[in-house]
């Protein structure tokens, strides 16, 4: 059997971060979910089981998404970032 490869989501809408959950899960990941920013830089500080991360770009609070990439980059520079977004780009 293949390892379980273990990514981080963070999104603070819920019904994304079940739909972003049960989507990893279905693939084949082992899935950590938390809901803002200050949550995701703590666990990856914490936690050296994280292989990739999905995180939103914008937060209610800061930091936002970008600095969770940055902080999984400072832990891991090859760690995988996904930033995904509901904003509409400027123009």
């Amino acid at each position: 059997m293949e390892p379980v490869v273990t990514a981080l989501v963070v999104e603070d809408e819920a019904m994304l971060l079940l739909d972003y959950e049960r989507g990893l899960t279905e693939a084949g990941f082992a899935v950590i979910v938390v809901t803002s920013g200050t949550k995701a830089i703590r666990l990856l500080n914490e936690d050296n089981q994280v292989q990739g991360v999905v995180t939103d770009i914008r937060f209610a609070k800061p930091p936002d998404g970008w600095e969770v990439g940055r902080a999984a980059r400072r832990i891991d520079s090859g760690m995988p970032v996904i930033y995904v977004s509901g904003h509409a780009a400027a123009d």
